[in-house]
């Protein structure tokens, strides 16, 4: 059933507390316009066949890889404009020696074992990462002071990656930190067909995501998952930690993503798949993972602050965490904070718990729910999941649906 609810704040006491904080580069979050973008047109994503669901085992390590040493380096061989990568050694003759990747593609010839050896990842990438269906083991990103800190730093316009996996490891940095990308600052960029299984992302003073640390810019993520754990301040998420709107507007497109990792944040804006989002659209996207923070804590997102935000076909299987006496808990969003935000649930489901599915306003707001609380019960029942794709989208599981 579609409800249209008019919603007054309860919260004159998070309109205060939300002040310190910010959703936008440490700025409290600013009025939006409600308008929404258009879609971005982005390459035909990959086969999703590649990806495996968290609920599986991720791939082992051949102990035959060359274990990198983590100071030699070898120059790659360059086909046309493709750097074919065959070992870490490979990869860190391109982090250190190419500074333009416009045009080019590193595409890996075979698995890479970085071997837990401090590895400073690249710093600016506007060209295409073909994984060719391979796994990078054992990744060592360690910069607690840098911003911008991930597999790729800073992605720009253009930017691809797909078919990889990351297995084991860590990224942490200050702020602005993902497993794959630290910080999207480039046009039509897109992630597809990637996995993070069980690499680990710190944002120290906060901005962290399983995938993308931090968005500006218009972005599509599809067929992705993460299982590593996401920890810091604020502003952390399973898939992305912040999406924040730019001038003239940003909007970010996530279809068919799962989150099994645990968030947990010491602060505000947590949520299982985005922790602090402007203009978005999420589609066949679940989350597994356990979600901690002290406020606008949310199963799939932890604060709304502006623009246009649609889910769609997608679930939270877990009940959110509050810690301290702040409040903003909800099963699918934690907060949203404005008034002119259009925001709308379709389809979309979360476990009966203590908290609705939309844990507080700070101001009038109209919104659509179609959302629906639900039992464990119901969510091992294929029938539940009404308008739902079983045949191309999900499987049943035993507990849950599961992407295929």
């Amino acid at each position: 059933m579609v409800k249209k609810i008019i919603l007054f704040g309860t919260g004159a006491l998070f309109c205060l507390m939300f002040i310190a904080y910010s959703c936008n580069n440490n700025q409290k979050p600013t009025t939006g316009t409600g308008t929404g973008t258009t879609l971005i047109s982005t390459p035909n994503p990959t086969s999703s066949a590649f990806v495996t669901d968290p609920s599986f085992p991720p791939p082992d390590m051949d102990p035959n890889l060359l274990a990198w040493d983590g100071s030699t380096t070898e120059e790659p061989t360059l086909v046309g404009d493709i750097y074919e990568v065959n070992n870490a050694n490979e990869l860190a003759w391109l982090v250190a020696n190419v500074t333009d990747f416009t045009g080019k593609t590193i595409k890996l010839m075979e698995n890479i074992n970085m071997n837990d050896q401090p590895f400073g990842g690249i710093a600016s990438f506007a060209g295409t990462f073909e994984g060719n269906k391979k796994t990078i083991h054992n990744i060592n990103i360690n910069k607690p002071s840098v911003i911008n800190v991930g597999l790729i730093n800073v992605l720009q316009t253009g930017g691809i990656i797909q078919n990889l996996a990351l297995n084991g490891g860590s990224v942490i940095g200050d702020k602005r930190v993902g497993a794959f990308v630290g910080r999207n600052d480039g046009n039509n960029t897109m992630i597809s067909n990637v996995a993070n299984y069980g690499v680990s992302v710190e944002g120290i003073t906060g901005l962290a995501g399983g995938i993308v640390g931090y968005n500006g810019n218009n972005l599509t993520i599809v067929h992705t998952i993460n299982s590593g754990e996401i920890t810091g301040s604020s502003y952390l998420g399973g898939i992305m930690g912040l999406n924040s709107r730019t001038t003239g507007g940003s909007t970010v497109n996530i279809t068919k993503v799962r989150n099994s990792g645990n968030v947990s944040g010491t602060s505000s804006f947590i949520g299982g798949i985005i922790g602090c989002n402007a203009d978005a659209t999420i589609e066949d996207a679940g989350n597994t993972g356990n979600i901690s923070g002290t406020s606008s804590v949310g199963g799939i997102i932890g604060i709304v602050f502006e623009g246009t935000t649609t889910i769609n076909n997608s679930y939270n299987y877990i009940e959110v965490t509050v810690n301290g006496s702040s409040n903003g808990a909800g099963g699918i969003v934690g907060f949203i904070d404005d008034s002119t935000i259009d925001f709308n649930i379709n389809n979309t489901y979360y476990l009966k718990a203590t908290y609705g599915a939309i844990g507080a306003n700070a101001s009038p707001i109209t919104q659509t729910d179609n959302s629906t609380e639900i039992t464990l019960a119901e969510f091992a029942t294929q029938s539940t999941f009404t308008g739902w794709d079983f045949v191309n989208t999900w499987s049943m599981g035993t507990l849950h649906p599961i992407l295929k």
